[in-house]
């Protein structure tokens, strides 16, 4: 910004990791993203300046939301390298955290200045140090805070411990999503993604004993996936049925540019096409039909293993009150399509 403000292009030549415009209007690339900044050094976000009651009022958010909520993000980057993730190349393999008590911290100021007691964390995985973990709910605990948070986006669930997950729980968490991508060891070597299939099912059982909600997100249509891979996930989203998983996301893969396996696609034309619904895809039909199918077999398996959860799931969405994404997605649905029409009668007339 101090570069911008003195229109020194020799200043901005000198940041790593920007994209910018030389006095020819030529696009400069700085590759060097090795970027080591203390987190706790910068400054939190500025909600006062946003308008966050205007999203309140929507009803839903990108974890399941029971009341008024703000998102925290409290580590950034990942240590892994799954191929088809573009985080590896933005941040060097890097995970970079905040410390318990900068955490805290800011839950405890914002829970009071806003009258906030739900937080969505949004980290890619906020649990990659246990001991931080266990820190940041132990000093929940030691202040008193009557709040609860979600692990929105995501995490390693092989990173922390039954024993964890009782004091996360204690401490107010109430909803993790983790991803174990699919049920092929086979895909997953291919990924190089890893994941304890055994160790998750056991986790899994342990946050369906905590009445922690859980989400599974698989991927279809690895390059090299098969039928004999997709039954293999078919299998696996059954086994974690029955332990307890409460939901589950099925994203049929596009290729990202930055990622390792970008290359490996051909068919679009624009990368406007590169979404979460690539028709380009030749085999759509068949992983969106294979998609549906899975779904619906997942809704038969919890309501044979966990019927009463299953049940209460029409009641939490008449409510408003969501346990799950699922839930929320479909009072999203219905609400988009109420205000579509609202707007289509409003130009008619």
């Amino acid at each position: 910004i101090d570069s911008l403000e003195q229109g020194s292009n020799s200043a901005i030549s000198s940041i790593p990791g920007i994209i910018y415009k030389d006095n020819e209007g030529r696009y400069v690339v700085n590759d060097d993203t090795d970027i080591n900044i203390d987190l706790d050094s910068l400054p939190l976000p500025a909600w006062d300046m946003f308008p966050v009651k205007n999203y309140w009022k929507l009803g839903y958010a990108h974890g399941p939301m029971h009341g008024n909520y703000l998102s925290v993000m409290t580590s950034r980057g990942c240590p892994f390298n799954c191929s088809f993730c573009v985080v590896p190349a933005m941040n060097n393999n890097k995970w970079r955290a905040r410390s318990p008590e900068n955490v805290v911290d800011e839950l405890e100021s914002l829970s009071a200045e806003y009258n906030v007691s739900e937080f969505h964390l949004e980290d890619l995985n906020p649990t990659t140090n246990e001991k931080r973990i266990i820190d940041i709910c132990r000093l929940i605990i030691d202040r008193g805070l009557k709040i609860t948070w979600k692990l929105a986006s995501g995490s390693k669930i092989e990173t922390i411990s039954t024993g964890t997950l009782g004091l996360m729980k204690q401490a107010g968490c109430d909803y993790i999503s983790f991803s174990p991508e699919s049920g092929s060891k086979k895909i997953l070597k291919l990924m190089n993604k890893p994941f304890k299939h055994k160790y998750a099912l056991e986790m899994t059982s342990e946050m369906n004993r905590l009445k922690i909600r859980s989400q599974a997100c698989f991927v279809l249509g690895f390059p090299g996936e098969d039928s004999r891979d997709r039954f293999l996930t078919q299998k696996y989203i059954k086994e974690l049925t029955r332990a307890g998983i409460d939901e589950i996301a099925l994203f049929i893969m596009t290729p990202i540019p930055g990622t390792k396996t970008f290359d490996l696609f051909k068919g679009y034309s624009d990368y406007s096409e590169l979404t979460f619904a690539p028709t380009w895809r030749d085999d759509y039909p068949q992983l969106c039909r294979f998609r549906n199918i899975t779904y619906l077999k997942f809704l038969l398996f919890k309501l044979i293993f966990h019927p009463v959860k299953t049940l209460r799931q029409p009641i939490n969405l008449l409510r408003k009150k969501f346990e799950t994404k699922s839930e929320m997605n479909i009072y999203r649905l219905i609400k988009i399509k109420k205000l579509v029409k609202k707007s289509s009668v409003r130009n008619k007339t």
